[in-house]
């Protein structure tokens, strides 16, 4: 279990200087894991394409900040702690959209979007009065997998398999929540997220 003590630092870090708007947005990626999603959003950042201070939707990016995750990750090595902790971070992520949604921040959901809980929190934020913009971060199996090989927590090339068939099913409902859809090719390293088509 997450300490409250380390749910407050992850609270500041993450939610501290994220700032009302009157018209919030939604920035959502989708894509499998290893397309590029969080270089994708990390770019945008540093171009002030994206605003500086929303919450940034990502429980990766929370776990490596999460003090219990750090220590195992230490005596246990990335991948188990990984494996320990994925479920809580995920949850605290998700209770700090909640919180960020309240405020009425921008957010920026730098995940894959192939799950049914991504799909109800896009709709639920649609039906709040966020507006939508979607970037559909297009990546090959086997390009994704070379890219995970080179992390520190690893996911199956069974699981990238599933995902990928699974936003494909969901990516007709996205198109239509969405008040903007771009789709980009992030296959090849010369020409990193070309416009798709």
């Amino acid at each position: 279990m997450i300490s409250q003590n380390s749910k407050n630092i992850l609270r500041n870090r993450f939610l501290l200087d994220a700032t009302s708007r009157k018209k919030p947005v939604v920035y959502a990626t989708c894509g499998i894991p290893g397309a590029g999603k969080s270089y994708f959003v990390d770019m945008k950042l540093r171009c002030d394409e994206f605003p500086q201070n929303s919450y940034i939707l990502n429980p990766d990016r929370v776990m490596v900040e999460t003090p219990e995750y750090e220590l195992d990750a230490k005596n246990l090595g990335a991948q188990a702690a990984y494996q320990k902790w994925e479920l809580p971070v995920r949850e605290l992520a998700y209770e700090m959209a909640d919180e960020a949604l309240e405020k009425r921040v921008h957010i920026i959901k730098d995940m894959g979007c192939a799950n049914p809980l991504s799909l109800d929190l896009i709709k639920r934020l649609k039906s709040e009065g966020y507006r939508i913009e979607m970037f559909h971060i297009q990546c090959d199996v086997d390009v994704a997998l070379k890219r995970i090989n080179h992390r520190d927590f690893k996911i199956s090339e069974k699981a990238v398999n599933d995902r990928w068939e699974a936003l494909n099913k969901m990516l007709p409902q996205y198109r239509e929540l969405a008040d903007g859809f771009i789709e980009l090719d992030n296959n090849h390293f010369e020409t990193t997220y070309k416009m798709a088509g």
